[in-house]
């Protein structure tokens, strides 16, 4: 979600189909967060999500320039960043299993509001009166998501408060953004993910004896490697989504991923937005395409190489 040494080319069609395609299959493996979220701990999903990243960081190392792209004299700044991405990434598959899926994908995309609040503090940029009222009209979005609706799922009370840890995780990705940018001015894309996820699976993997629970059958062994699986793909269809076009017509089709997330989430849970869920996420989609808009417009849109694990 940060800096790219890629040029974009400009063919806006094939971009968008992969685009379409990556956020489907990520749409999929949120889906199976959540099947496997009541029998599966936290720990065990986020190690089997992450040590499926390797994949796409290996076919982009290999298309950009090898393994000298992972050397670093940041190694603090990187185990900072992937200290609060692990966090952040385990609030959103806790969420995930308590939550209606939508609520959870749509408060995601609040992410980018946060970081236009935390710009000025953090990295010294200036906001101006639009895009604080952006963020305003987001954050108004992010309320209506977290109120208690139909769909089911504990927001203020029971199964450890999901709504604030949702809302938590939420403001802590923002805060790996900040941090993306401060490390994406001298890394490259696929070097910040190398580390995040070698720091992942090397963490998760010697935490897994602890809370490892075998899977009841060959649906949740499928499922559990299908997050890595799953993972890899969407990851590389997005990478290429943002080398054959600009982050400007390429970003807005990822909002798609909330249309999934209801469709998904309606068939296999019985889950249906309420009318203030729908206000909901019409602010907080409206609100980050209005910032997309001015970030394009001061030129501050800059296409990753590979997509953050982080969330999802």
């Amino acid at each position: 979600m940060t800096t790219s040494v890629a040029v974009a080319q400009n063919r806006p069609l094939p971009a968008i189909a992969c685009m379409v395609a990556a956020v489907t299959v990520f749409s999929l493996l949120n889906a199976g967060i959540k099947l496997t979220g009541s029998t599966i701990p936290v720990l065990q999903q986020m190690f089997f999500r992450n040590a499926g990243a390797f994949l796409p960081i290996l076919v982009v190392l290999i298309a950009t320039g090898g393994m000298a792209q992972l050397r670093t004299r940041r190694l603090g700044d990187h185990g900072k960043r992937a200290g609060i991405g692990l966090v952040s990434q385990f609030c959103f598959f806790y969420a995930f299993a308590h939550l209606p899926l939508a609520d959870v994908v749509a408060t995601g995309f609040a992410a980018p509001l946060f970081l236009t609040a935390l710009a000025p503090f953090l990295l010294g940029e200036s906001v101006g009166w639009r895009r604080w009222s952006a963020v305003a009209v987001g954050f108004a979005g992010v309320l209506l998501l977290l109120q208690p609706g139909q769909g089911g799922g504990d927001y203020l009370s029971g199964a450890g408060y999901a709504g604030p840890i949702l809302l938590g995780g939420t403001v802590l990705y923002a805060l790996v953004m900040v941090m993306l940018r401060q490390l994406g001015s001298t890394e490259a894309s696929v070097t910040i993910v190398f580390y995040f996820s070698a720091t992942a699976t090397v963490g998760l993997g010697l935490a897994l004896p602890l809370v490892w629970v075998t899977p009841a059958d060959w649906r949740e062994w499928a499922i559990l490697i299908g997050l890595g699986v799953f993972g890899g793909i969407g990851q590389i269809l997005m990478t290429q989504a943002f080398r054959l076009a600009p982050a400007s017509i390429v970003a807005p089709f990822d909002y798609s991923q909330i249309l999934w997330a209801v469709l998904l989430g309606h068939f296999i849970w019985s889950e249906w937005p309420t009318a203030l869920g729908w206000s909901g996420v019409g602010l907080v989609i409206a609100s980050g395409l209005y910032i997309l808009h001015r970030e394009a417009v001061r030129g501050a849109v800059r296409p990753p190489q590979i997509r953050e694990p982080t969330k999802t």
